[in-house]
């Protein structure tokens, strides 16, 4: 019989950005091993706009499912009783899943300087604690984009054969690609899943062992959305048996996005060795970036790199680069890359250079 249960915690149009970071430390605390440990969450910078939300949830393996911890965010105390609002009981231990509003400790000056969550867990028990995933989810209010997101976060464990149908309810559509990522603890690379998106779309997991984060492009629906989770029969026994899921994450974000373009190359049929090549880059697009470099390669390599000043839509800049390169002729590539909250955008321009 499958085990545990997942729950809705998100179902939300939101207007701005959102991203989700999650780790699958298997770390075990306590016995005669390590009493703390610390896991970090790297986040993707966000400079054009400020945390508004954000949602830590965190898997727990345990012999039982009553015992005292700490557990800390950006070394701020959240919790010191392990009251896990989801359980699956195992044969020989328990899956548990915590969730926690964490926006008012991202929201903290020494927060919004870091890009990283770090998550700190101390364990003195005389049995051991296994942390089997770490996920958080953080949104950034923008007027340059609209997300739609929902969100399972449980506790589920299915033998070999058995099998589950979960519904998550979504808001309404973006015509754009939604992304599906799905969180389990695979027990063996023997071990194959089945997922079966609103029934028509299929995805085939194996041959790891341990957590794994998966994600899928998927055609959604606005409203009740299907996911069915089933763990294949095997001829080959594995211990222990059960695959367990921790989270489904469906996501839709439509940006608002720059456009860099260069324009116009002001450069000489034949440059001498350290001559500057000039070029004029415009925004062709909709919003400002929050970050913009050019950047030149050569021979895979990038060899010289600067940033761009973050031009408004229509705006126009002219750029000086140094160019240290050895007499003949040479292919390059300038490379245009920018970024719109979470999203990073490239443009390739090769061309050809004759030094003498």
């Amino acid at each position: 019989m499958v085990e545990g249960d997942m729950k809705q915690y998100v179902k939300e149009s939101f207007k701005g950005d959102m991203i989700y970071v999650s780790a699958t430390p298997n770390a075990s605390l306590g016995g005669l091993s390590t009493i703390r440990t610390t896991i970090p969450l790297d986040l993707t910078p966000v400079i054009d706009a400020e945390v508004s939300k954000g949602i830590l949830e965190v898997a727990i393996r345990a012999p039982h499912e009553k015992f005292m911890w700490r557990l800390k965010v950006n070394g701020i105390p959240v919790a010191r009783e392990f009251k896990p609002q989801v359980l699956a009981r195992l044969k020989n231990s328990v899956f548990a899943k915590l969730v926690y509003d964490i926006t008012p400790i991202l929201k903290t000056p020494e927060s919004l300087r870091k890009n990283r969550i770090n998550v700190t867990i101390k364990y003195e028990g005389s049995d051991k604690i296994y942390v089997e995933h770490i996920g958080a989810l953080i949104g950034y209010e923008s007027d340059d984009a609209e997300t739609r997101i929902s969100m399972l976060s449980g506790a589920l464990a299915l033998e070999p054969g058995e099998e589950t149908l979960l519904k998550i309810d979504h808001p309404g559509e973006l015509d754009v690609p939604a992304v599906l990522r799905t969180v389990l603890i695979l027990p063996s690379t023997q071990a194959r899943i089945l997922l079966k998106f609103n029934n028509n779309e299929d995805y085939m997991l194996g041959g790891v062992v341990g957590g794994e984060e998966v994600s899928f492009n998927v055609k959604c629906n606005n409203g009740l959305n299907t996911i069915l989770v089933k763990h294949l029969e095997s001829e080959t026994q594995y211990y222990p048996k059960e695959l367990l899921l921790s989270s489904i994450i469906l996501m839709q974000t439509k940006y608002v996005e720059p456009l860099l373009e260069i324009i116009e190359f002001k450069t000489p049929e034949k440059i001498s060795p350290g001559e500057k090549l000039r070029v004029r880059i415009k925004n062709k697009g909709q919003a400002k970036p929050g970050r913009a470099l050019l950047t030149i390669i050569y021979r895979g390599q990038a060899i010289h790199q600067q940033k761009l000043p973050l031009l408004e839509p229509g705006e126009e800049t002219e750029v000086e680069i140094p160019i240290k390169l050895p007499k003949g002729e040479h292919d390059i590539n300038l490379r245009l890359v920018w970024r719109k909250l979470s999203k990073t955008m490239f443009k390739d321009n090769p061309i050809k250079l004759k030094i003498g």
